[in-house]
């Protein structure tokens, strides 16, 4: 299977970056947008961060060429056990929960 080359993490700062993402608005002062490697992706899913979301959180399916959406409330919970991979998921991570808003995973 080839990698994805359009992989995204998006970060809503406030309610209109959530309006604005849901009609594909892109507004970078509203939203933080973050491009994320095949490389990252495969060191998350090896150290088994995607397996600890999907697990505690049975509605999220996360993998390639899909989209999940991640709140920071769900990103709190399981904090100490998914910062185990520095990269620009735990930076996206630290905004949403920062922000209190959510994390767009677009793969």
């Amino acid at each position: 299977m080839l990698a994805n080359e359009n992989m995204w993490i998006t970060v809503p700062k406030n309610k209109k970056g959530y309006e604005e993402y849901d009609q594909g608005i892109e507004h970078i002062e509203n939203m933080d947008e973050f491009r994320f490697s095949h490389e990252e992706y495969e060191k998350l899913d090896k150290n088994g961060v995607f397996r600890i979301l999907e697990n505690t959180y049975k509605e999220l399916y996360i993998c390639e060429f899909e989209s999940a959406t991640i709140t920071a409330e769900q990103l709190k919970a399981v904090y100490n056990a998914i910062n185990v991979v520095d990269g620009v998921f735990l930076q996206a991570v630290d905004m949403a929960i920062k922000y209190g808003t959510c994390v767009y995973l677009d793969f």
